[in-house]
């Protein structure tokens, strides 16, 4: 599963590549055609799906008839449901295909925002393994030794043992890497009993841990060219689509941080459009268990997934929140579409 979903990263950052070079290098206009590009790929898809939650929608009257008819009957019920779903043609998981289909494609840019220097750029392990030694180093060199000789003593030896690490591994995968870099820190750190020295290796790890490492090596790389211009050119609106919000609004205060906040905001108010435009016409007059079922769980939806979508965007890089959002105005504007053209042919229907 895990090859498959870097497969799709993969696919994804040679796609944003294209595009970044051939649009201005700006990162943000290549994550808005990308998004443009993948609904139009989904729409035979979308299509699909519409056109089964429409034959499900029509078919509301026959399933109020049918609990009406077999009320105190539930195998019957069971039985004639199933019967007339394939009479009709219809499949009432249909409309979850799309859903599912996000899925993937959602984990796959996910990786390719966090890791754009795999993904995107494809620097070679030793080239990306020299880089995290580097930021290893000024985690560790930026601690507060307060000129104590344990600390000092310390700092120099976990200096030595990563540079002997990144010799040693510097062709590794970065996950191997990782691995070995933690194995001698955890290692070092069994050597001392100074809390100083302890805390100070913990925070080594927890870097060597951190997700988004290399979005912290492009923003701290500032001496190398390359990864200066690659950083700048991460920049849309004045937003830096590599940032995380909890991982930048340390600085706080600084009026482009403070930018970030509104990013959750706007995700969580397009998915609410987004899932309000995309139910379908309800029935005049019809009443049975399962819409009444559904209408409740219609309005939850409703509650729960802005939510949920506010607080995705506020842990993930900023670019996956530029795409979900340019998706759901694209989903509303489609749904539109396709609930007008719906209603039209019922027009036409019963004017014939």
């Amino acid at each position: 599963m895990l090859d498959l979903l870097a497969g799709i990263a993969n696919v994804f950052g040679i796609i944003l590549l294209f595009l970044y070079n051939n649009l201005w290098s700006n990162f943000g206009l290549a994550i808005i055609v990308l998004t443009i590009l993948l609904k139009v790929v989904l729409l035979p898809l979308s299509i699909k799906s519409f056109n089964s939650m429409a034959k499900m929608n029509e078919m509301q009257p026959l399933m109020a008839e049918l609990q009406r008819k077999y009320k105190n009957d539930k195998e019957a019920l069971n039985r004639e449901t199933i019967k007339l779903y394939q009479e009709k043609g219809a499949n009432p998981l249909g409309g979850c295909l799309p859903v599912l289909i996000q899925l993937p494609i959602f984990i796959g840019l996910f990786w390719v925002m966090a890791q754009p220097l795999t993904y995107m750029f494809n620097y070679d392990n030793e080239f990306k393994n020299g880089l995290i030694v580097q930021e290893i180093h000024r985690t560790i060199n930026e601690f507060n030794d307060k000129s104590v000789k344990e600390i000092v003593d310390m700092k120099q030896n976990l200096n030595q043992r990563i540079d002997k690490i990144g010799e040693n591994f510097k062709s590794s995968t970065t996950g191997d890497f990782k691995n070995a870099l933690k194995s001698e820190l955890n290692d070092a750190k069994n050597t001392t009993v100074n809390d100083e020295s302890k805390q100070m290796v913990d925070k080594a790890i927890s870097k060597v841990n951190d997700y988004y490492l290399e979005v912290s090596i492009i923003k701290n790389q500032q001496d190398q060219q390359r990864i200066a211009n690659l950083h700048r050119n991460m920049n849309f609106l004045g937003i830096n689509l590599t940032d995380v919000p909890p991982n930048v609004l340390g600085a706080w205060p600084k009026k482009e941080n403070a930018v970030l906040l509104i990013v959750p905001i706007l995700m969580a108010i397009s998915t609410y459009f987004s899932s309000k435009y995309s139910q379908m016409p309800a029935k005049e007059g019809v009443k049975n268990e399962q819409n009444e079922m559904q209408n409740a769980m219609q309005k939850q939806m409703m509650i729960m997934m802005p939510l949920m979508s506010g607080w995705f965007s506020f842990i993930v890089p900023v670019g996956l929140s530029l795409y979900w959002f340019v998706s759901n105005i694209l989903q509303m504007i489609q749904q539109k579409i396709l609930i007008d053209l719906y209603l039209r042919k019922k027009e036409n229907i019963k004017e014939a």
